[in-house]
C-alpha cells in the first residue's frame, strides 16, 4: 500500500512524488487565481525580481513556478534526512508529507516568497546539523545564519527563526563558546547590511525602509472564518503531538546525533507556534517553512510503525482529511 511504498528508499518513489505534486497543483494550472500579497510582501529585496517576471499574477506560469519550488523543497527535505539519517532510513515519507502539507490550501497554490525562504531555511539546517562534533563549527554557524538572513530578504518573517540557531548550537555543541552567540548575529546582519548599502547607493534607501514598515505593520487574520485551515490545523496538531511522543518513546534506541537532530525539529515547531500566535504580520504562507519539521515528526509515527492494514488505513485517512479539507465542511465558524 501507499505507506509501505513511501517508507522505502526506492528511486521510483521520486515519480510518485512528482505525480502527487502534479495532482495537487493541476487545479491551479487549469484555473490560476491571482494571489494578493499583503502590503510590501512582494516588494522584498530579493523576491521582487522574481515577482516582476510575471506581470499577470493569475497566469499559469506563476502556478508552474510554485509547483517547481514545492518539488525543490520536497527534494531537499529528502536529501537532509538522506545525509544525516535521523529517520533511520532514507525514506521518502517526509517529502511526501511536505508536499501534502504545503499544497492542500488552494488559494496558496501559487508562487510565494516563503517558498524561497523555505529553500534557504533547509540549507541553513544542513549547516546547523554539520556543526555536530565538527572542528569547523564557527564557519557552519555563520553560514547557517547567512542562509536565514537571505531567507528573510525573500520573506521577512523567516528572520524570526534565528533563535533556532542558538538552540541548535546549545543542543549540538558540548562546550559553551561566546562566539556561538555572537556569530549568528553577525551572520544575520551581514546580508541586510549589503542590501541596505545597495539601496542607499542607488538612492532607494527610503524605499527599503518603507517596504520593511509595510511588512511589519500589516495585520493578517488568515485564521478568521477559515474552516479549512482550522480543520487541517487540528488534525496536524494531533498527529504532531503523537509524533513527538513517538520520538520520546524511541529516544533511548536512537543514536545521539539522531536524538539531537529531532530535538531541533521539535524546537522549530515550537518556535513556529510562538510566531503564529504572537506575530500578527505572519500569514499562512509560513507553512512552507513550518511544514519542514512537521513532515519529519509526523513521518516518524508511520516510519517506525508496523506494516499492517490499520496503519496503512490510518495514513490514507490522514492524507484524505488534509487534501480533502477544501471539499469538506466539518467545522462551521
Amino acid at each position: 500500500m501507499l505507506l509501505t511504498i513511501l517508507k522505502t528508499d526506492r528511486l521510483s518513489n521520486t515519480i510518485l512524488l512528482l505525480l502527487t505534486t502534479i495532482l495537487l497543483w493541476v487545479a491551479a494550472w487549469l484555473d490560476p487565481v491571482a494571489f494578493y500579497f499583503f502590503p510590501g510582501e512582494s516588494s522584498m529585496p530579493l523576491f521582487h525580481y522574481f515577482d516582476n517576471l510575471f506581470p499577470l499574477k493569475g497566469s499559469i506560469g506563476v502556478a508552474i513556478c510554485g509547483t517547481i519550488m514545492t518539488l525543490v523543497n520536497a527534494t531537499l527535505v529528502h536529501l537532509l534526512n538522506s545525509k544525516y539519517l535521523f529517520m533511520k532510513t532514507r525514506s521518502y515519507l517526509p517529502s511526501f508529507l511536505y508536499i501534502v502539507f504545503t499544497s492542500s490550501v488552494k488559494e496558496y497554490d501559487t508562487f510565494l516568497p516563503s517558498q524561497f525562504a523555505a529553500t534557504l531555511f533547509i540549507g541553513g539546517i544542513f549547516y546547523i546539523f554539520r556543526t555536530y562534533q565538527s572542528p569547523k563549527a564557527i564557519s557552519d554557524i555563520f553560514k547557517a545564519s547567512i542562509m536565514l538572513s537571505l531567507a528573510s530578504l525573500f520573506y521577512l518573517p523567516a528572520i524570526l527563526f534565528i533563535p533556532i540557531v542558538w538552540v541548535a548550537v546549545f543542543i549540538l555543541r558540548q562546550k559553551f563558546n561566546w562566539r556561538h552567540v555572537v556569530i549568528p548575529i553577525i551572520g544575520v546582519l551581514l546580508p541586510w547590511y549589503v542590501c541596505g548599502s545597495i539601496y542607499y547607493l542607488n538612492d532607494h534607501f527610503y524605499s527599503l525602509e518603507n517596504i520593511l514598515m509595510l511588512n511589519m505593520s500589516s495585520h493578517n487574520e488568515f485564521l478568521s472564518h477559515n474552516a479549512i485551515i482550522y480543520q487541517q490545523g487540528i488534525v496536524v496538531t494531533l498527529f504532531v503531538i503523537w509524533g513527538i511522543l513517538s520520538v520520546m518513546k524511541r529516544y533511548g534506541l536512537k543514536k545521539e546525533a539522531s536524538r539531537k537532530y529531532l530535538n531541533i525539529m521539535i524546537w522549530t515547531v515550537l518556535c513556529s507556534i510562538v510566531i503564529y500566535i504572537t506575530i500578527h504580520t505572519c500569514s499562512y504562507e509560513l507553512i512552507t517553512i513550518t511544514a519542514i519539521p512537521l513532515a519529519y515528526l509526523t513521518a516518524h509515527i508511520f516510519q517506525f510503525s508496523k506494516d499492517n492494514f490499520w496503519y496503512n488505513l490510518l495514513f490514507v485517512l490522514f492524507i484524505a482529511v488534509i487534501v480533502g479539507s477544501p471539499y469538506l465542511h466539518i467545522i462551521t465558524l
